[in-house]
């Protein structure tokens, strides 16, 4: 990301994230590597979580008693 190749850093995720072939879900969890979220999906078959949008649904949630972020 710093040298300004998101779309590389996006594959590099995604490469690094398809030698995980046996796990129930995949965790993005630093806010830089969440952005690689497409890329990734379209190489795993496990659900992809981010760690800002969990956030964002687990305040939602608190703030508003909102459970459509669940």
């Amino acid at each position: 990301m710093k040298a300004g190749d998101a779309r590389r850093h996006d594959d590099l995720v995604a490469a690094a994230a398809a030698e995980f072939d046996d796990v129930d879900t995949l965790m993005l969890a630093h806010f830089s590597t969440s952005r690689a979220r497409p890329a990734v999906e379209r190489v795993v078959t496990a659900p992809v979580l981010t760690s800002p949008d969990s956030a964002v649904a687990a305040l939602r949630k608190r703030l508003l008693g909102d459970s459509s972020g669940d």
